[in-house]
């Protein structure tokens, strides 16, 4: 009887310093930067997708005296790209999401693509969201999302 207590005492102490929390730490080393991580958007130092036919996406939104300008440009690998489709969004902020309030859709069949528009807007927090779909000349394709800053 003695020996189940001691039994059962021994494994409650066993369980509750297995169960305590430990930290561990990873020693802090900078890598080389791999080719994922190159300058995207004029961001340099962010991790970026590497694309195939694709070097840039910029969006941009501008909101002066109730008219927005929404434009957006795509860079494609030089003699890779056979068309870009281009979708276009002017949307706006309601409550926690965000609502369409225009829309454009543009094809281009060529390594550089420039888009913009002006519409009266205001009154609100707006946004441009671009989804672009990237036909590259060998037949493979590839979709990009590229957002404003919010105004």
């Amino acid at each position: 009887m003695i020996v189940k207590r001691i039994l059962s005492a021994l494994l409650c102490c066993v369980m509750l310093v297995a169960g305590l929390p430990m930290a561990a730490y990873a020693e802090e080393t900078v890598p080389e930067a791999p080719a994922a991580s190159q300058e995207m958007d004029g961001r340099a130092g962010e991790i970026a997708p590497l694309y195939l036919y694709t070097n840039s996406l910029t969006v941009g939104l501008s909101i002066n005296n109730g008219t927005a300008t929404c434009s957006a440009t795509l860079s494609g690998h030089y003699g890779e790209i056979k068309t870009v489709l281009m979708h276009v969004y002017l949307e706006k902020k309601t409550l926690w999401w965000w609502s369409e309030v225009e829309s454009w859709t543009q094809l281009y069949t060529d390594d550089y693509c420039h888009f913009s528009r002006k519409v009266a807007a205001s009154g609100g927090t707006f946004r441009v969201r671009v989804v672009a779909t990237v036909t590259g000349k060998n037949g493979g394709t590839e979709e990009i999302t590229g957002y404003s800053k919010e105004v």
